[in-house]
C-alpha cells in the first residue's frame, strides 16, 4: 500500500476520490474502447451515408431526451446524495417518487408531440431518415430518459461503479453482440433481401437500452435501503422544480451545445459529412473520458462538502482532481494528435478528411480541462442559473458561428465553432466559481502549493 500515492492512502473524501475515480476511469476506458469499436463497425456495415444519418438521429433524439426529463437526472444526484448524507429518509423517498411520476408524465406527452410533428408533410426527409427518426423517438428515447433517472440515483447513492458499468461496458457489449448477430445470421446467413442500414441500427441500440434498464432497475432495488422506502415520503415539489428547472436548462443547451454542430451540418451538408465530422468528434472525445470518469465520482463528494460547510476541503478535493483531469486530458490529447490519421482511416479512407476538424476540436478540449470542473461544481453547489446563464450564451454564440463558418468551411467551421464556445463557457465558468465560491479549480493552485512544501 505504500507503493500507492499518498492521497490514495488517505481516509478521508480525497482519498475516497482517487480511488473510486480510478475504478470509474478504467470502467470508462473499456467503454470508450468498445463503443469506439462499435462506430467503425457501424460506419463498416453501413457505409458514410446511413453513417451519418444514424447520428444525426441519435443527435436529435438526445436533444429530446433531457428534456423527457425536466431536469430530474442531474437533480436527483444531488438531492440523493444530500438527504443519504443527513440521513433524511422522507425527503429521499418523496424525491424518489417524484422522479418516477415526472418520467411518467413527461414521456408519453412529449414523445406523442414530436412523434405527431413528424407526420406533417411538411418535412422532406429520406425514407431512411424518416424510418430512422420514428423508430429512435419511440423506443430509444423513452428508455435513455428512464436509464438516466436510474443512474442519477445510483450516483446519488455512490453506486458510481455499478451505474457506469451498466450505462457503458455492459450496454455496449450487447450493442456490438446484436449487430453482429443481425450483419451475421439475418443479413448473410438468412440473405435477406435489404442490406443493415440506420433503420435496423438504431432499433437494435433500442433493444439494448431495453437491457440495460432492466439490469439497472434490478441493480438499484439491492441500493435503496428498506427504510426509504418505510419511511413516509413529504414532498418538497416547489424546491425541487425550482432546482430542477435550472438543471434541466444546464442539461438541455450543454446536450445541445455538444450536438448542434452534428444536426447544423445534417440540415447544410450531405449525411455523408455528417459521418465524417461524428467520427472526428468521437475520436476528440476519447480524451474526454478522464474529466468524465472524475466530475460523475466529484458530483456527490461536492454536494456532500458544500452542504456541510466544509470549504477548505472542498479547496483541496477540486485542486486534486483538477490536476488529474488536466494531465490525462493533455496525455491523451497529444496521442490523438500523433495517430489521428491512422484512427479516422479506420472508419473508411474518405474518413481522413475530418483530420484538421479532429485537430481543432482537441483544443477547446485542452483549454476546458485546464479551467477543472467548473460545470459540476456550480451545479452541485446551488450556482446552477448563473451555470444556466453562461451555457446559454455560449450556445447561442455556437449556434451563430456554425451557421456562419459551416457553409463556407464545412465541417471544419463547425469545429471551430464548437471550439470557440467550448472555450468560452469554460473560462466564464472559471471566473464564476471564483467569484462566488472564492475556489480555485485551476492546476495553478497545485503548482503553488507543491512549490511551497
Amino acid at each position: 500500500m505504500k507503493l500507492l500515492p499518498k492521497f490514495f492512502r488517505e481516509e478521508n473524501l480525497t482519498g475516497l476520490l482517487a480511488r473510486r475515480s480510478t475504478i470509474v476511469f478504467a470502467i470508462k476506458v473499456i467503454t470508450v474502447v468498445i463503443g469506439f469499436g462499435l462506430n467503425v463497425l457501424i460506419a463498416r456495415l453501413v457505409g458514410s451515408e446511413s453513417y451519418g444519418i444514424y447520428n444525426l438521429a441519435i443527435a436529435w433524439i438526445i436533444i429530446l431526451t433531457f428534456v423527457l426529463s425536466l431536469g430530474f437526472d442531474r437533480a436527483l444526484v444531488r438531492f440523493v446524495a444530500g438527504y443519504r448524507a443527513n440521513d433524511d429518509w422522507a425527503a429521499l423517498h418523496g424525491v424518489l417518487r417524484t422522479g418516477i411520476i415526472v418520467a411518467m408524465v413527461s414521456v408519453p406527452l412529449i414523445i406523442g408531440t414530436v412523434v405527431a410533428g413528424l407526420t406533417l408533410p411538411s418535412w422532406d426527409f429520406s425514407k431512411e431518415l424518416y424510418g430512422t427518426l420514428i423508430i429512435g423517438f419511440t423506443i430509444v428515447a423513452p428508455f435513455i430518459a428512464l436509464n438516466a433517472l436510474r443512474t442519477s440515483t445510483l450516483r446519488g447513492f455512490r453506486e458510481v461503479g455499478p451505474a457506469e458499468t451498466i450505462d457503458g461496458p455492459m450496454a455496449h457489449t450487447v450493442f456490438l453482440l446484436m449487430l453482429v448477430m443481425a450483419d451475421q445470421v439475418v443479413f448473410r446467413f438468412l440473405d435477406a433481401p435489404e442490406s443493415m442500414d440506420a433503420r435496423i441500427v438504431i432499433a437494435l441500440r433500442g433493444a439494448t437500452l431495453l437491457v440495460t434498464f432492466i439490469a439497472g432497475t434490478l441493480w438499484l432495488r439491492r441500493v435503496v435501503p428498506p427504510i426509504v422506502y418505510q419511511t413516509p415520503a413529504t414532498y418538497e415539489v416547489r424546491h425541487w422544480l425550482l432546482t430542477a428547472i435550472p438543471l434541466a436548462a444546464i442539461s438541455a443547451i450543454t446536450v445541445i451545445m455538444a450536438r448542434v454542430d452534428v444536426v447544423m451540418i445534417g440540415f447544410i451538408r450531405p449525411p455523408e459529412d455528417v459521418g465524417y465530422y461524428y467520427a472526428a468528434n468521437r475520436i476528440h472525445k476519447l480524451v474526454h473520458f478522464a474529466p468524465a470518469a472524475v466530475n460523475i465520482m466529484l458530483a456527490p463528494l461536492i454536494s456532500e462538502l458544500y452542504a456541510t460547510k466544509k470549504k477548505e476541503e472542498l479547496q483541496d478535493l477540486v485542486t486534486k482532481a483538477s490536476w488529474g483531469i488536466f494531465v490525462v486530458t493533455l496525455f491523451a490529447s497529444a496521442v490523438v494528435v500523433l495517430l489521428g490519421e491512422f484512427v479516422l482511416n479506420m472508419f473508411g479512407s474518405d474518413f481522413t478528411q475530418a483530420l484538421p476538424a479532429l485537430m481543432i476540436l482537441l483544443v477547446g478540449q485542452v483549454v476546458s480541462a485546464l479551467c477543472g470542473p467548473v460545470g459540476v461544481i456550480l451545479m452541485m453547489s446551488g450556482a446552477q442559473n448563473a451555470a444556466a446563464a453562461i451555457v446559454a450564451c455560449a450556445l447561442v454564440a455556437n449556434i451563430i458561428m456554425n451557421g456562419l463558418l459551416i457553409p463556407q468551411f464545412g465541417i471544419t467551421g463547425a469545429a471551430i465553432a464548437t471550439c470557440a464556445s467550448t472555450v468560452f463557457w469554460s473560462i466564464l465558468m472559471l471566473l464564476c466559481v471564483h467569484k462566488r465560491l472564492q475556489l480555485n479549480t485551476t492546476v495553478f493552485r497545485f503548482i503553488k502549493l507543491r512549490s511551497n512544501e
